[in-house]
């Protein structure tokens, strides 16, 4: 039989540094679609309404695409996922730089790239998750940090692109910066094998029997809420600081101060969660309601120094959270359950940010959404939407409050044993500390890769 080696580092780690390459070009593409926007509007004479609904496609695909990728991993594996997503992201970015009529990219520069991006987001999680096991926490932390770089990085690189090359050379460019997701896929090899004599199996099925749990329908009740709201200073933060008379340039520091401080979010909270393993739910809940909390500085605030004060305080928030909404699902459900359920949560977020696109944009400028618009008509205010978003956060971590005392739980598993006649040997079962079935082959007995100790 096959069995796989015990994971704990080694390549794992060079898989790390892909999923933190891939985090950067796929988070800070994101932060590139308003900057796309303002050329996308002048090369095709377009109005911001139609255009910016090419970034609320993408965004909505890339994020809920991955239900699709979880299955495509069990049945293909993650390289040759990943590898597939990179093309097609290629592929849809070099398509636009032909492109002469607008509603094309809506295709372009939206669904295929969208589509590529689902599968190697989602896979190389998954991939990281499986090389791991005592630093899995602080793996997975790392791996995402890598979005908070791309926020600060590719805005730049894009924008000076924009600059010299126009919307079509910039687009192109950017298609072959997006190889990279290939290269990211192509070393993501599977766990190394040896083979022995002996047969093993094991009855453990991967169901969806978790889809009925309260902590896991609040969990994602959690993602749909939260997802709109997060993306409310991105899209606000700018016209904000404009209607009180600060420059362009002081913006643009404000918004890689973002960046910034999601960076720190992300390690802090990966480190503790490394720590206290068993409080990963916990600290979510705190960055949730400290990104709402930090919402309510904006409308209150007069001059740059406070914007950069909220900057850092609010990206500190975000980056924990981004790496909240993952580890939370180890302490909420059995581990070889968190392929599914993170596309599961991955798909809600899809549908939460595209009903809430639309929403923050008619808070944002007055248009799209009645109700926002007619608050901020009669009330007079330009905070409405900071206020909304702070009560959407604050209620998202509330609602998980009952949960946060659930600890990570292992599923009990059954093992036989047979000879190469094929006659069963011996049968027993142990407890799976993870959803993958790393077996450790000892002469004629299957044992628990971590021996049942931790347990």
């Amino acid at each position: 039989m096959s069995s796989k080696k015990e994971p704990g580092g080694g390549w794992g780690w060079i898989i790390t540094l892909a999923c933190f390459i891939e985090h950067i070009l796929y988070i800070g593409s994101i932060n590139t679609l308003g900057i796309y926007h303002v050329y996308i509007m002048d090369e095709f004479n377009e109005d911001i309404t139609a255009v910016t609904l090419i970034g609320a496609l993408y965004i909505s695909v890339s994020i809920s695409g991955a239900i699709f990728a979880v299955l495509l991993n069990e049945k293909f594996g993650e390289r040759l996922v990943i590898m597939s997503g990179g093309f097609l992201v290629f592929i849809g970015y070099a398509s636009s730089f032909f492109v002469t009529a607008f509603p094309v990219l809506y295709l372009t520069m939206a669904i295929i790239p969208g589509i590529g991006m689902s599968f190697s987001y989602c896979s190389l999680l998954v991939a990281v998750d499986k090389y791991f096991t005592e630093r899995k926490f602080i793996a997975m932390s790392l791996a995402i940090l890598g979005g908070s770089f791309g926020m600060v990085i590719m805005p730049i690189l894009v924008e000076s692109l924009l600059q010299k090359y126009g919307f079509h050379g910039a687009i192109l460019v950017h298609a072959g910066i997006s190889l990279n997701v290939i290269v990211c896929g192509a070393v993501v090899f599977p766990l190394p094998t040896e083979i022995v004599p002996i047969n093993c199996k094991t009855n453990k099925k991967v169901d969806m029997k978790f889809c009925k749990e309260p902590k896991f329908i609040v969990y994602l009740i959690t993602n749909f809420l939260f997802i709109p709201a997060q993306y409310i200073p991105a899209t606000q933060l700018p016209e904000t600081a404009v209607s009180i008379g600060i420059g362009m340039d002081e913006i643009s520091l404000v918004v890689a101060m973002l960046g910034v401080g999601s960076g720190f979010g992300r390690l802090f909270f990966g480190f503790i969660s490394h720590c206290f393993f068993n409080h990963v739910v916990k600290f979510w809940i705190v960055f949730l309601a400290g990104m709402g909390l930090m919402l309510l500085m904006v409308p209150y605030s007069t001059k740059i120094e406070q914007f950069l004060v909220f900057a850092v305080l609010y990206g500190f928030f975000d980056g924990g959270n981004n790496v909240g909404w993952n580890l939370s699902l180890k302490n909420l459900l059995e581990p070889q359950y968190y392929g599914r359920a993170m596309s599961l949560a991955l798909l809600v977020e899809g549908i939460g940010c595209a009903i809430g696109n639309p929403l923050t944009e008619g808070i944002g400028c007055a248009i799209g959404n009645p109700l926002t618009a007619f608050l901020r008509e009669t009330t007079g205010s330009g905070g409405i939407p900071y206020f909304i978003g702070c009560a959407i956060l604050c209620v998202s971590a509330v609602i998980l409050i009952p949960f946060s005392n659930v600890k990570q739980t292992f599923q009990e598993q059954e093992i036989i044993i047979f000879d190469e006649t094929g006659s069963e040997l011996e049968k027993f079962k142990i407890h799976d500390d993870c959803y993958e079935e790393y077996i450790k082959i000892n002469e004629s007995t299957c044992i628990c890769k971590k021996e049942i100790i931790e347990n």
